[in-house]
């Protein structure tokens, strides 16, 4: 119960230190939008989709093989231990 308890706690805590990148880019691209378009009184809803889609993208493409890498060293950890 502990081994499986510990492996949860580790699986939240990557996910999380893993999400936090592409998330905090795509939040603060979504803030400084809503700010232009509150400026500018535009209100498409396609001005602030795409600036956050070009940001995750970008994002994804620099931080991807290190987010894809870390995760697989975890997964290959959890199967050296037998977990999975």
């Amino acid at each position: 119960m502990a081994a499986a308890l510990d492996t949860l706690h580790t699986a939240l805590i990557w996910g999380f230190l893993l999400m936090v990148i592409p998330i905090g880019v795509v939040l603060s691209v979504g803030v400084v939008t809503g700010i232009v378009q509150a400026v500018t009184q535009l209100q498409d809803p396609s001005v602030s989709f795409f600036p956050k889609a070009l940001a995750l993208g970008a994002v994804l493409f620099w931080v991807g093989p290190w987010l894809f890498t870390t995760y697989a060293h975890f997964v290959v950890r959890l199967w050296t231990r037998g977990v999975l």
